[in-house]
């Protein structure tokens, strides 16, 4: 298969999976599953409707992807309505809900993450790119932890969605989001140590940005941390760079423009 019908395939296995009640395969048991939450209307045993919510990934392009844009999960700015007559995703098909356009998922997703849209606009605009999450569903207020390691693939009971996705979307590179997502991914894969902390180490590089890319061993990818926007640019991350804002700017788009530049410039000279 071409590599956009193997990544729909995924794309749209991952959706079935997803949508019957009670879920199956990977889904089963979850407990973000739309089924199995404690958080929504009515009995679990007896709920017909996800309320809103949807698993988030398969944004932006399907085709020949070169750049990975991944999150931690969807946060409460992108849940949607919880009511009885919010809207029920399991209707709707994989194709129904992605949006192909990269540089507008930062849009809908909660006060902070708008922050990081320089960077979606600058590197969709130059290179193939696809956005996920390492845990689809919106986050619990319990067992979260639980439902992020079943979803992620951690630990030895877990097959988990993320090596798969990553391995069939098989891009070049993999633009991460925050401490979190690191904590993850060394948990799935075997990932360059950032050393200790997150804040000063992720801005560590030689670059204006301090962009710092990791090797990942046995994976075809180059893994590139970033600051999350919910926490803006910490003083450790910022000591590491020069970083001047321009008019209007926040410190945290000007980091995202700032890298987007980096990684471009670094991608196009093929240096990392």
């Amino acid at each position: 298969m071409a590599p956009s019908e193997t990544t729909l395939e995924f794309c749209n296995q991952l959706w079935d999976n997803w949508t019957p009640e009670n879920g199956k395969n990977q889904c089963e048991d979850c407990p973000a599953h739309w089924s199995n939450r404690s958080d929504f209307p009515g009995d679990a045993d007896t709920r017909q409707s996800s309320h809103g919510h949807r698993p988030w990934y398969g944004d932006g392009d399907l085709t020949d992807v070169e750049v990975v844009f991944l999150g931690h999960e969807p946060g409460p700015g992108s849940i949607g309505e919880e009511s009885e007559d919010a809207t029920n995703h399991t209707e709707r098909s994989f194709a129904d809900v992605r949006n192909p356009n990269i540089a507008e998922v930062p849009d809908g997703a909660g006060q902070w993450f708008p922050l990081t849209k320089p960077l979606f606009e600058r590197v969709g605009s130059e290179f193939p790119s696809y956005w996920t999450q390492a845990k689809k569903c919106n986050e619990l207020p319990k067992n979260n932890e639980a439902a992020e390691h079943q979803c992620a693939g951690i630990g030895d009971e877990h097959e988990g969605y993320l090596s798969q996705e990553l391995s069939t979307v098989n891009p070049n590179y993999v633009i991460g989001f925050g401490e979190d997502v690191y904590r993850i991914l060394t948990g799935v894969y075997d990932v360059e140590d950032l050393g200790s902390g997150f804040d000063k180490p992720v801005a560590s590089g030689e670059s204006p940005s301090g962009l710092r890319p990791l090797e990942v061993e046995d994976a075809d990818f180059t893994y590139l941390p970033t600051v999350h926007p919910t926490r803006g640019v910490q003083p450790d991350t910022k000591n590491q760079i020069e970083l001047e804002s321009q008019s209007g700017q926040s410190d945290s788009e000007r980091y995202y423009e700032m890298f987007a530049e980096d990684f471009i410039s670094q991608a196009e000279t093929c240096t990392i």
